[in-house]
């Protein structure tokens, strides 16, 4: 990133019995939250944030409060909320959309803080670890275990795709998305008349990736490598 990092320094043991607090010297600010953060998202110069069970806020550049939302509620997802917690969240125009492990979703008004509706995706066969949306390819659900899910938009039935191990990371791609993860490289293109799936694909790797950057992924041993397509001339690179 071309920023050094500073070391938090030592302190005291003896401070009153207090817990001790490390902070780095190249922190602008810090603030202390009630709850633990478990997603975020970049909102205009702005930041939005959820707490587990506590709530959603928005701070402005100098982490002052412009709103807090209260945590969502599905009643449908009563009995699993011990287990459940918002793990994406996405910022489209005035809507701020929060998607939790076990397929419950959100959409917040960016302006207000209200929430302006919520649902439950259908059908999923797996728990959700991360989410993610683009114009023209939709939306993609990142799984845990062998399916990943993607849909035209959040009210109709997702389509599911089976994989090699979980989903980690994508990016969109020619009417649809490529992807890396457990030990496997993958994609998927629509067909542009009827935006069905038209085909997906997936390629083994030795490691797994963990990241995408353009044609580069980045696997759990650190090293950078190249994204392996898969071998079909169906596919149209971007």
């Amino acid at each position: 990133m071309g920023v050094m990092w500073s070391d938090a320094g030592v302190q005291s043991e003896e401070q009153d019995g207090e817990q001790t607090r490390h902070v780095s010297n190249s922190a602008i600010w810090t603030r202390e939250l009630q709850s633990e953060p478990v997603a975020m998202c970049k909102v205009g110069e702005c930041l939005a944030f959820a707490c587990l069970r506590t709530g959603i806020y928005m701070i402005d550049s100098e982490a002052r409060e412009i709103w807090r939302s209260p945590y969502p509620v599905w009643r449908e997802l009563e009995d699993l909320a011990r287990m459940d917690s918002i793990v994406s969240m996405i910022h489209m125009g005035d809507e701020l959309y929060c998607f939790t492990s076990s397929g419950g979703f959100s959409i917040i008004s960016v302006s207000r803080g209200i929430e302006k509706s919520n649902g439950i995706l259908p059908n999923l066969p797996g728990r959700v670890h991360r989410v993610m949306h683009h114009e023209d390819c939709g939306w993609i659900i990142m799984l845990h275990g062998r399916n990943v899910a993607f849909l035209s938009d959040l009210f109709t039935n997702p389509e599911i795709v089976n994989v090699p191990g979980p989903v980690l990371d994508a990016v969109p791609f020619s009417r649809g998305w490529k992807w890396t993860g457990w030990r496997h490289d993958g994609m998927m293109q629509r067909e542009v008349s009827s935006g069905r799936i038209l085909v997906s694909r997936t390629c083994s790797r030795d490691e797994i990736g963990v990241s995408l950057l353009g044609d580069k992924v980045l696997t759990n041993s650190g090293l950078w490598g190249a994204f392996s397509y898969p071998i079909d001339s169906n596919l149209e690179r971007q």
